[in-house]
């Protein structure tokens, strides 16, 4: 029963880090464009601006420490200018590695 429940959390931890790595992706691609388009959401704090999620919740989820609601990831994704399909089309597509090199990039932020 107990290593059920350690692979149910480490399930919701992989699932927490994909969707981290995803949002830090996003802005930092949005980083990029942001220079010829000054509309584009490029840092949490526009990105609460634009969703009206409150920047602890962003923030926390942007490390991978926080479970949001389906309705609470949407309203983010859809700030970003993003169709959820699109978005989960990069959350699907990421590899152990991209995992492993999220991981030690959150990890680079939280210090």
């Amino acid at each position: 029963m107990k290593l059920l429940l350690y692979m149910e959390e480490r399930k919701k931890e992989i699932i927490r880090l994909k969707f981290a790595i995803c949002l830090s992706r996003l802005l930092a691609k949005n980083k990029m464009l942001s220079e010829s388009d000054i509309s584009t959401i490029s840092s949490l704090r526009q990105l609460e601006a634009a969703s009206g999620v409150s920047y602890p919740i962003i923030q926390q989820t942007s490390i991978g420490r926080r479970d949001i609601h389906l309705s609470t990831a949407l309203r983010l994704i859809e700030s970003l200018n993003l169709k959820a399909s699109e978005f989960f089309a990069l959350y699907d597509s990421l590899t152990e590695r991209d995992l492993k090199e999220g991981l030690k990039e959150i990890e680079a932020r939280k210090k």
